[in-house]
């Protein structure tokens, strides 16, 4: 009987392994297969600049009246042209307005080049130049964004007329921050290495498919549903996004160290806007990290908007770190006011 049993059990897991071998064989077919339906169904907005071996996705609307500055969206980690749909398409009524997707998101190539600031502030100037999208330029930064702006328009003064930091980072983010809080931080990183592995095998794909990633279903519920939908295989489903999203992660110290090397113009005029409740948005439900965390942040903010002696400094009401999704208004309002000066 231990015999029989032991045969049944053996054959049973030889059953499972041949199981889970084909799923891994069939994983990587699907989401090709995938990838490439999605793509042809989807229509590219903007257009594609060579940049030398590679290309990058571009996205202007918008009337530019005499010489009137144009607004550059510039995004956070793992968050292409299309997550600034909302404040791009309100702020084009009035101004001309550019968002781009870095080298590896949405639609561009990536790059064979290190994803620090420096070089992303570099490639968006020879984007721009190559473009024919002449200066001056109101930059807005979010997130990680803001480095890369605050680089840009330390690099190019001339090229600038104003900025606006949308809760920017600072760059003594991680010998400031709380321990806890850098231990939460690093998770994300994991996460984001995870499905670095998962999404070329079709994982990702099925998990999305079948409802379980309710994380990322309510981050990209604000937009619209055609511009949901192509986040999702654009951004979600796209392994190249994964890729990047983490070589831009890691390589996040070294943009802090380049960035601290860099001092903006004195009457550069500045915008910091900062989520009322951004810092809750990632932390846990532990008070007491929470208000730490939440402190220091602020404080951080504070000395970004002291970067310049032309600056403002708006906490936005009802807002969490996303606030190019929850009080999109902000973001308008602050570069309509940098259009008046």
């Amino acid at each position: 009987m231990y015999k029989i049993t032991r045969k049944l059990f053996n054959a049973q897991l030889i059953y499972l392994l041949l199981i889970f071998t084909a799923l891994l064989a069939c994983g990587p077919i699907y989401q090709s297969v995938a990838m490439r339906y999605d793509l042809q169904h989807i229509s590219m907005s903007g257009k594609l600049i060579d940049l030398g071996g590679y290309r990058l996705h571009l996205y202007c609307i918008g009337q530019r009246i005499n010489s009137n500055p144009i607004v550059i969206l510039e995004g956070g980690i793992g968050a292409p042209s299309l997550m600034w749909d909302l404040v791009q398409s309100s702020v084009a009524e009035e101004m001309r307005v550019c968002s781009y997707d870095r080298a590896g998101y949405g639609w561009s190539d990536p790059s064979p080049t290190s994803r620090t600031a420096n070089q992303i502030a570099s490639e968006l100037h020879n984007l721009l130049q190559q473009a024919g999208e002449e200066p001056p330029y109101i930059l807005i930064g979010h997130s990680f964004g803001g480095i890369v702006v605050r680089i840009y328009a330390a690099e190019y003064p001339t090229d600038v007329s104003g900025i606006i930091l949308a809760d920017a980072r600072h760059e003594d983010f991680f010998e400031r921050m709380p321990p806890e809080y850098l231990v939460l931080d690093k998770k994300n990183l994991q996460h984001a290495k995870q499905l670095k592995l998962t999404t070329p095998l079709g994982i990702t794909r099925f998990a999305g498919m079948t409802g379980s990633l309710d994380a990322f279903e309510a981050y990209l519920s604000p937009l619209q549903n055609d511009i949901e939908r192509e986040a999702w295989s654009l951004m979600i489903y796209n392994p190249k996004h994964w890729s990047t999203a983490v070589a831009e992660r890691e390589s996040i110290e070294e943009s802090y160290r380049q960035v601290k090397l860099t001092s903006l113009p004195q009457d550069l005029p500045l915008v910091v806007l900062t989520a009322e409740n951004g810092i809750e948005a990632w932390n846990s439900s532990e008070s007491p990290i929470n208000d730490k965390a939440k402190a220091t942040w602020m404080q951080m903010q504070r000395e970004l908007s002291q970067l310049s002696s032309q600056s403002q400094w708006i906490i936005i009401k009802n807002s969490g770190h996303y606030i190019y999704f929850d009080q999109p208004d902000a973001i308008i309002n602050a570069a309509l006011s940098l259009l008046e000066r």
